[in-house]
């Protein structure tokens, strides 16, 4: 289930994406966002009370041969 955050003073989406681990734009291309994305021209400039969806995290898997070695990189700051 998605989570509803209620920003902060100080808080941006930037801030919010790390804290939820997202990148930036998941969270700020998100349809359920399309409203605060309209009244909102920067993505970190947000006001106290203003409500962001964070999308639940997908899990991925990856199908690969067994006794061979694979190399797995994860995108972004861990």
């Amino acid at each position: 289930m998605p989570i509803r955050h209620v920003v902060a003073f100080g808080e941006g989406v930037d801030s919010l994406a790390y804290r939820y681990g997202f990148f930036p734009l998941t969270i700020w291309e998100l349809s359920d966002n399309a409203a605060l994305r309209a009244e909102r021209n920067d993505r970190n400039i947000l006001l106290e009370g203003d409500v962001v969806i964070v999308p639940d995290k997908r899990q991925k898997s990856v199908t690969a041969a067994t006794g061979m070695r694979h190399v797995f990189r994860r995108r972004g700051v861990p």
